[in-house]
């Protein structure tokens, strides 16, 4: 990864000009983005079937190779545009907040109508195009003459009292202008709270559906998974059943009755009282759930058990006592192996604790990577040859013409588990 000098380097060759602090900043960002937007270890099998099942689509000749200087230009110039972005959810936001009753009040009357006349979808987008840029921008542009102030015209008697007018007048500009400065860090410190808010709201979401898609979806939680699937079973019958004696608008209007009429402040603190004074923590769903696992769900088949091997290669360092730790893998990468002779990287993790089971298996968090401590065994079983013992250590060095080599290994297992092959 190239370092911030790196960035700031190509912007200048590429404007000629001394970078901004905004551009500083902005390089620092796509360094940070690009130094954690690699995928970690728990998505690995997850892009592997992304990849094997999507189709990559062709890339145009005409559209040029990746590069930092293009990179960080793209998103300047998309964070001077993001004007619009940041005014849609700042008006849903104030729509569903009640700052305005009449506003909120004739939204919900506008979405009733639609509701019941759904053809009216169809002019919406001319609507909104109307209503929130064309109108607007023609009053900006003329404005009315009931806006306009009158001229108001002095008569001086001296120079002292129009110069002293002139320079209370400046005053109170300066004034104006130190006030609305202040509002408007004010307005920018609020809206990056939102957005910091709203972003780790995002990434809380996210962090709970990969823990439904990697324990619960993928059944490590055998019983978990059984009782969510039974559950969703009859919600999918059950909802489809109901709704059919439902009209479909009455349906979408009443959910968004709800929702408008639960923003109010006033009463989204009564309902938030109201549950918490009645009704337990747990959400509704969840507690279904786990009453079907305790009383439908019966696993009479135990997981099959297996045992994974890893082993952990070293290599010398500038001492002969200087060993450097090098990865995990499952090659032995003993003198004889194929890609030693080919002065090939083998395939592994850095650390034990990112390696991964086979698809379709899982580990236990309670049974963590154990040492094996009988080297001489699977040394012996694997018929390695050129190897020195360190029965003490676990280790076994690369061993030739009575001196020590460049690699020494030692064997961690771990067991692994899979109801699917039972």
């Amino acid at each position: 990864m190239a370092g911030p000098s790196y960035l700031q380097s190509i912007g200048t060759e590429s404007t000629g000009h001394k970078d901004t602090l905004k551009d500083h900043i902005v390089d620092k960002l796509i360094e940070n983005v690009l130094s954690v937007s690699l995928p970690s270890s728990t998505a690995v099998q997850s892009n592997d079937v992304l990849n094997n099942t999507i189709e990559k689509p062709a890339i145009p000749s005409d559209e040029p190779d990746f590069s930092l200087s293009i990179l960080a230009s793209n998103l300047r110039k998309l964070n001077a545009r993001t004007g619009l972005l940041l005014i849609l959810p700042a008006t849903i936001s104030h729509i569903l907040s009640w700052h305005q009753p009449t506003l909120t009040l004739s939204m919900l009357m506008l979405y009733s109508y639609i509701c019941f006349y759904p053809f009216l979808l169809s002019a919406l987008p001319a609507l909104l195009v109307l209503v929130g840029v064309l109108i607007p921008g023609y009053d900006y542009r003329h404005p009315s003459s009931q806006n306009l102030l009158p001229a108001r015209f002095y008569k001086h008697n001296s120079v002292i009292e129009a110069e002293t007018e002139r320079l209370e007048i400046q005053e109170m500009i300066e004034v104006q202008l130190k006030r609305q400065k202040a509002e408007n860090e004010k307005v920018l410190v609020e809206r990056l709270r939102d957005l910091q808010n709203r972003l780790g709201r995002l990434v809380e979401a996210f962090d709970k559906l990969e823990h439904f898609v990697n324990h619960v979806g993928s059944f490590k939680d055998e019983r978990r998974a059984s009782a969510t699937y039974l559950f969703l079973m009859m919600l999918i019958f059950s909802t489809t059943y109901f709704a059919s004696f439902v009209p479909p608008h009455l349906a979408i209007l009443s959910l968004g009755w709800i929702i408008v009429v639960y923003s109010h402040p006033v009463i989204k603190v009564k309902v938030q009282k109201f549950l918490k004074n009645y009704f337990e923590q747990e959400s509704v769903v969840v507690t279904a759930i786990k009453s079907l696992e305790k009383t439908e769900v019966i696993i009479d088949f135990e997981p099959e058990e297996r045992e994974v091997e890893l082993f952990e290669l070293q290599r010398v360092g500038l001492t002969p006592r200087q060993w450097v730790p090098w990865l995990y893998t499952p090659i032995i990468y003993e003198p004889q192996s194929p890609l030693r002779k080919r002065h090939a990287r083998p395939p592994g993790t850095r650390f034990l604790e990112d390696a991964q089971p086979p698809i379709g298996w899982f580990f236990k968090e309670d049974e963590p990577w154990v040492l094996d401590t009988k080297t001489k065994g699977w040394v012996s079983q694997r018929g390695i040859r050129f190897v020195e013992l360190d029965l003490e250590n676990s280790w076994a060095y690369d061993y030739k013409d009575d001196e020590r080599g460049e690699w020494r290994r030692r064997r961690w297992v771990r067991k692994c588990y899979s109801y699917g092959c039972s």
